[in-house]
């Protein structure tokens, strides 16, 4: 495995966040769950890539095992129906 995952996804957990919760902000801005730093992710580009279900952060190769770590179907869609967007933040 070439990435740490902090969080096990889970069909059950209630997502931390959903277009209703954009306001005016354009970044959702949350806390590192490793060193409780604040990060954000810009809204844009998380809607900009969801074609291609990764920023140009996340290389290729990356990508691929994250679909399959986290059963990413032929679609690039989530086994809830959900359509996840990689992206690689640093804190």
């Amino acid at each position: 495995m070439i990435f740490e995952e902090i969080e096990k996804a889970h069909i059950g957990k209630k997502a931390d966040f959903t277009s209703e919760m954009k306001n005016n902000s354009k970044n959702y801005l949350f806390h590192c769950k490793k060193c409780d730093d604040i990060l954000k992710i810009n809204y844009q580009n998380q809607i900009d890539n969801c074609w291609t279900g990764h920023s140009n952060k996340i290389e290729n190769e990356l990508y691929e095992e994250l679909k399959k770590f986290y059963n990413i179907g032929l679609f690039n869609k989530f086994i809830d129906g959900g359509f996840p967007v990689f992206d690689k933040l640093l804190c």
